[in-house]
C-alpha cells in the first residue's frame, strides 16, 4: 500500500463517521418524527436563538443523512417565525455561528448547514448552554 493510499485510508474521516461518533450526545438533544418533524428535547426548550439554531442544524444533518433526498441546509425563513427577533438579527446570528467556524454558507442563497467536522465542539457548546443554569 502507497502513501496516498494508506492517508486515505487511515486518516481521513468521512461525515458519516463523525455523525456516528456523536450520535449518542446528539440524540440527546432533539427528537425526529416519521415525517422529518424535529422537536427539542425539553432542557434546551429555552436556549437561546443561537444555541436551537444549532441544535436544528445538528438535526438536520441527521435527517439528510437517514434520508438521501433531503437537503441537510436550512434556510432563514426556516427561523424568522421561531423567534421573535427582526430578520437581519437572526441573519446576524448565522454570521456569529459561520465566524466561530460551526456553520457554512451553502449554495443556495440564504441556506446554511453544520460544519460536520466541527460537530463535536458543536455538542460541547449546546450542552454548555444547561450546564450555565
Amino acid at each position: 500500500m502507497g502513501l496516498e493510499e494508506r492517508i486515505q485510508e487511515e486518516m481521513y474521516v468521512d461525515a458519516e463517521s463523525l455523525l456516528e461518533d456523536e450520535f449518542d450526545r446528539a440524540e440527546s438533544l432533539f427528537n425526529i418524527y416519521d415525517d422529518n418533524t424535529v422537536v427539542i428535547a425539553d432542557e434546551f426548550g429555552d436556549a437561546d436563538a443561537k444555541t436551537e439554531i444549532l441544535v436544528r442544524l445538528t438535526a438536520q444533518q441527521y435527517v439528510a443523512e437517514a434520508n438521501e433526498d433531503i437537503d441537510p441546509t436550512m434556510g432563514y425563513d426556516s427561523f424568522y417565525d421561531r423567534f421573535e427577533k427582526d430578520k437581519s438579527t437572526i441573519r446576524g446570528y448565522f454570521g456569529d455561528l459561520v465566524d466561530d467556524g460551526l456553520v457554512e454558507k451553502a449554495e443556495e442563497q440564504g441556506h446554511h448547514q453544520l460544519v460536520v467536522e466541527r460537530l463535536g465542539g458543536v455538542l460541547d457548546r449546546v450542552e454548555s448552554t444547561t450546564d450555565d443554569e
